[in-house]
């Protein structure tokens, strides 16, 4: 039974990736992806070593939590991405830049 719950609490934290990278432009892939290890890491401590539930909270609603915190945290401290410049429809058969 407990290999099944940590099986489900990992699964979970596939969730603040899929939201904030539909949602919020900001979202790296480094952020989403440290968040995720440092989410899973925390499942497999806190279960493995048998404090679930941890201080009254589940240990996936926990790792779930700084999953958020570090892929918001990464997120931010990443430069922000520049536009890429607009891509202009040139005319069938014409070179670009010709007219």
């Amino acid at each position: 039974m407990s290999l099944l719950l940590l099986g489900y609490a990992g699964v979970t934290q596939f969730f603040p990736g899929v939201v904030l990278g539909l949602y919020w432009k900001r979202a790296t892939m480094r952020g989403v992806f440290a968040g995720m290890v440092g989410g899973v890491a925390t499942v497999a401590f806190l279960m493995l070593s048998k404090q679930d539930p941890f201080f009254g909270f589940s240990a996936g609603f926990v790792a779930l939590c700084l999953n958020f915190l570090i892929t918001v945290t990464l997120s931010l401290l990443a430069p922000p991405m520049r536009p890429s410049p607009p891509e202009f429809a040139t005319r069938r058969g014409a070179a670009p830049g010709s007219t």
